[in-house]
């Protein structure tokens, strides 16, 4: 789902099996959302992926038998990572074609809905979906004064509703789909990942850091309308 922390976690797996098993992991990142794909390819044999907009024609059809076959022909001993968002309806074939090549499943939640719906509606009023902690981020910091941000009003309301039902229903869902896997919640990621991944500690070096929620009251001119919606809807 939408915030759930699946960019930092996805980093935080591909750290750890890289440091162990000493070999690079392809990283799929989300194929098969249509129109937020990335479209894996092969530079002097390093694979590498490109951001595309699918949603029209029939190009993600052929971007699924694509990713489907890079899976198929793959080498057994090779890592691979891909996040799948359940909101999008993902197809069975997917998932079957996953599960027949030993992928193993991770359903990533949050425990704090709350937290979640706010991290939402942050996102959602900034347009900033990820923090960054690289060597570039903090070169930034340092020498380029920083845009003030002015503050909007929110009006993503529906979203809210949207997102709010997805989370309800998310533990449904899972019993539905054709795979099973291990629950993590991302706030207590650090200390239960190892164990799902059966290595002794998480790799903890990662460029991408949490991403906060609490800067929602400096960015939304009615962000305690919004806290207050977030409470009515958490009481229903």
């Amino acid at each position: 789902m939408p915030r759930s922390g699946s960019q930092y976690v996805e980093e935080l797996i591909i750290r750890t099996i890289e440091k162990y098993t000493k070999k690079e992991v392809w990283n799929f990142r989300e194929p098969f959302t249509k129109s937020d794909a990335y479209v894996p390819y092969f530079v002097n044999g390093k694979f590498q992926t490109i951001w595309k907009d699918l949603s029209y024609g029939g190009l993600f059809r052929e971007h699924i038998d694509n990713v489907i076959s890079i899976i198929e022909s793959a080498p057994k001993d090779q890592s691979m990572v891909m996040r799948i968002m359940l909101v999008n309806e993902s197809p069975a074939e997917i998932l079957q074609v996953l599960r027949l090549a030993n992928f193993s499943f991770i359903f990533l939640k949050r425990e704090n809905v709350k937290n979640h719906l706010l991290s939402w509606a942050t996102s959602l009023t900034t347009d900033e979906w990820k923090d960054e902690d690289s060597w570039f981020t903090k070169f930034k910091k340092l020498f380029k004064k920083q845009e003030k941000k002015e503050m909007v009003k929110f009006n993503e309301f529906g979203k809210l509703i949207w997102l709010h039902n997805k989370i309800t229903n998310f533990d449904d869902q899972i019993k539905k789909l054709p795979i099973r896997g291990d629950v993590v919640f991302y706030e207590n990621v650090l200390d239960t990942l190892a164990g799902v991944l059966g290595v002794p500690e998480i790799c903890k070096r990662t460029t991408l850091r949490k991403q906060g929620y609490k800067k929602l009251d400096l960015l939304a001119t009615n962000a305690i309308h919004v806290r207050v919606f977030i409470d009515d809807l958490l009481q229903k």
